[in-house]
């Protein structure tokens, strides 16, 4: 009987191991999805911030040369 309560034992301890080795794995799964989605979210937030408004023209933008290699006095070299 005692053998039999000590194999009993042991493999509660495996299925035990067994179990919380797949919570671990699916934790790291959870844990990498969260890091990658967070990483992805930062990079569309910078992408966002970095967007700039065409109809909110400064004068450095409208004043810009249009590569033409005039002097924009109406006179073609």
């Amino acid at each position: 009987m005692d053998k039999w309560i000590a194999d009993n034992i042991d493999q509660e301890i495996e299925d035990g191991r067994a179990i919380r080795n797949n919570y671990n794995q699916s934790r790291r799964l959870s844990r990498m999805q969260t890091f990658n989605m967070n990483k992805h979210v930062a990079s569309s937030r910078e992408d966002h911030l970095s967007f700039e408004d065409p109809m909110n023209n400064s004068p450095d933008e409208s004043d810009s040369d249009s590569g033409d290699d005039d002097d924009d006095d109406g006179k073609i070299n």
